[in-house]
Order: C-alpha cells, then sequence, then structure tokens
C-alpha cells in the first residue's frame, strides 16, 4: 500500500499540481483541472486504485496508533476497528466519489473547459473574439463515433458531438489539446463552434443591445437567405461541378445553406492562417506579406470554387438520396459576405477585409455568378 501510495503522489503532484501529465492543464484554475482530468476515463480508474490502497493504509495506521498510546485492550478492540473503518471509507469514498463524479459529468466539464478552449487558441493565435460571445453553458460538446461525418450540430438542443478523434486519447472525454489537432481538424472545430455562435445570436434576446458587430451579422444573413440563398444552383454529382440544377429553398434549407457556406468559409480561414504561420517559420529570416499570402490562397479557392455551401433537403424522398446537396460554384461565398466574416468573426483588420473583397470582385462575373443583394 505504502508503495502505490508513493507513485500516487508523485503522479498527483504532476497531474493536478504542476500540469505535467495533464493534457489540459490551466494554471491557477483548479476546477477546471479536476474537471476535465477525471474525463479520462483510466485517469479516474488511476485515483480509484491509490484511494482505495489509501484506505487500507489508513486503516492500519489507525489500528496501529492506537496500539502505540496503549490502548490494546480487549474492551476498546471493537471500537477501535469500528473508528479505523468508518474513517478510512469515509477519506476513500469521498476521494474516490470526486473522480467518479468528475468522469460522468460532461456538461460541467464543457463549461469549466470553455476558458481553457479560449486561452489555448488565444496561445495559438486562432480568432477568439466571436467564441468569446458564446456563453459557457451554451454549448453541451459531447463525443461519439461518428462514421460520416467529422462533426454535427444539433440547433434543437445546442449540441454539438465531435468525433470521437477529437478527443484526449480518443477516448470521448476531454477534448484534445488543440496544440495536438492538425489543421485540418481546427478548421473542422471552428466550422461547428461558428455554427453555435449563430445559433446563439439568432436567439439571443436584445441583441442590438448585446453587441452591435453581431446584429450587424445576423442582419446581413437573414437579407442573404432572401436574397442569395433562396433560389440556387446545385450540382446533382458533385464531382461534376459543371453540371448544375436550379432549386427554390424552403426557409429551413435556405438558412441552412447561409450557415453552412459560411462555416465552410470560416474553417478554409483558419486553415490557412495555420498554413500560413508554418509557411512563415520555415522561411524564418526571409520578408513576406502574410496578407499577399492570404490574398494568393483566397483567390486559388475563389476561382476552384473551394469555398461552397450545402444543406440537408427537407424533402424526405429526396434525402433518402442524399443527406447533403452542394451549391454550384456560382453561388458560392460572395466578396461581401467574406468582408463581414473577416471582419466581425474573425477579427481581422478592415483593410484586409476590404482587399479580400475587392479582390474576389475580379474574378466575379455578374452574369454567371448568382444574385447580387442590394445595400
Amino acid at each position: 500500500g505504502g508503495v502505490i501510495i508513493l507513485l500516487f503522489v508523485w503522479y498527483h503532484l504532476g497531474h493536478l499540481t504542476y500540469g505535467k501529465f495533464h493534457p489540459n492543464f490551466i494554471p491557477d484554475d483548479p476546477y477546471h483541472n479536476v474537471v476535465t482530468g477525471f474525463q479520462v476515463w483510466w485517469v479516474s480508474a488511476i485515483y480509484i486504485v491509490a484511494n482505495l490502497a489509501l484506505g487500507l493504509h489508513l486503516y492500519h495506521g489507525l489500528w496501529s496508533m492506537f496500539n502505540s498510546l496503549g490502548l490494546n485492550h480487549p474492551k476498546f478492540n471493537s471500537w477501535r476497528r469500528i473508528f479505523g473503518t468508518v474513517f478510512a471509507l469515509a477519506i476513500t469514498l469521498w476521494v474516490t466519489d470526486a473522480a467518479s463524479a468528475g468522469s460522468a459529468d460532461s456538461s460541467r466539464a464543457s463549461a469549466a473547459s470553455w476558458s481553457g478552449l479560449i486561452a489555448q487558441a488565444d496561445a495559438l493565435g486562432l480568432p477568439t473574439r466571436f467564441l468569446r460571445q458564446i456563453p459557457p453553458d451554451f454549448v453541451t460538446l459531447e463525443f461519439d463515433d461518428l462514421h460520416q461525418f467529422a462533426a454535427e450540430y444539433h440547433l434543437d438542443d445546442h449540441r454539438m458531438v465531435l468525433n470521437q478523434v477529437l478527443s484526449f486519447n480518443a477516448a470521448g472525454g476531454a477534448l484534445r489539446p488543440l496544440a495536438r489537432m492538425t489543421h485540418g481538424e481546427l478548421a473542422t472545430f471552428y466550422h461547428e463552434f461558428f455554427h453555435a455562435y449563430m445559433d446563439f445570436i439568432s436567439s439571443a434576446p436584445d441583441l442590438a443591445a448585446r453587441d452591435l458587430e453581431a446584429a450587424r451579422l445576423l442582419t446581413f444573413a437573414r437579407t442573404q437567405q432572401h436574397c442569395r440563398y433562396q433560389q440556387v444552383l446545385i450540382t446533382p454529382v458533385v464531382q461534376r461541378k459543371s453540371a448544375v440544377e436550379p432549386r427554390i429553398l424552403t426557409d429551413r434549407e435556405s438558412w441552412e445553406a447561409v450557415n453552412e457556406t459560411w462555416a465552410v468559409f470560416v474553417g478554409w480561414a483558419v486553415w490557412t492562417k495555420l498554413e500560413l504561420q508554418d509557411g512563415r517559420r520555415s522561411r524564418q529570416g526571409q520578408k513576406s506579406d502574410a496578407a499577399t499570402g492570404w490574398l494568393s490562397r483566397l483567390k486559388k479557392a475563389d476561382k476552384s470554387g473551394e469555398l461552397v455551401g450545402y444543406y440537408e433537403p427537407e424533402d424526405k424522398a429526396e434525402r433518402s438520396v442524399t443527406h447533403k446537396r452542394y451549391l454550384a460554384p456560382p453561388n458560392r461565398i460572395s466578396p461581401r459576405e467574406v468582408a463581414i466574416l473577416l471582419e466581425v468573426v474573425l477579427g481581422e483588420t478592415t483593410e484586409l477585409a476590404r482587399r479580400s473583397a475587392a479582390m474576389m470582385e475580379q474574378n466575379r462575373h455578374p452574369s454567371g455568378d448568382g444574385p447580387l443583394c442590394q445595400d
């Protein structure tokens, strides 16, 4: 028992005091560290086994203490046994319950880890403005073994389901540290959290009083929904982008088309920013213009029709054929949409937003790039 406890003390200090064994450790935030730490099942198992050993150690220690005090007499032995058993059980169950409760309480863990999530994103130079607008308890984060999609967002209950591979050790407990995610995984992550942001501002009361920029974004989104995404062209066969069909979308379908188109851009923008950062690190000492690299990649993505969204058909018969209908290149994201997303969501400068929109305008042909919205 003593050796197990010694090893446990070493692990415990490294886990919750110094953070050496904690993937999501945040200094001076013990609540976050405890709750997220116990989201990993084998961490909880270590604590439970160690505290069972502690219980045996305490029972033996209390029995020996009474012997040392000279209270070793048949008259007191039954009381010694009861006291030692109750005391050891109380300590063991108290600590073990904390470990098992932390492992089971995923909703509290999601709220507790929110500040840590933003801190990690800040450290990586990722956008956090829109993440800060979402209350910690608005979204419930879950993991599942998703086969068809990398992630799903459920509007009805504000629930985000991520693929289990995005969890720490793929255990389905705590979110894997952002620094350990690939650029593609971070793009997926931001894609889904943009859905959560749009969900929040769509349901927030008195949005204009709380956040004028978010209110401006929402108003613009509703305008775009009706003038750009109600009548669209789709690509029935994704591999053949030149083969298109006209569709008139329902309100639900058109709103989803707006959200998915914008989320595709947000995810792409995050991936591009990370790729450019890595490129600059590999060319240390060489002069490079980050804006030029961004504009070059945006121009290429815009021309290739990469920045298109999709929607889930509302018609059951059509949905039995495909779960997603992709918009055709003429209905790709517009320059004005890119500009407002860069400013309001991604926190970029007005100048970069203006240059991005101007560059995209040069690629556009008014007769074949979908309907134009009036200001």
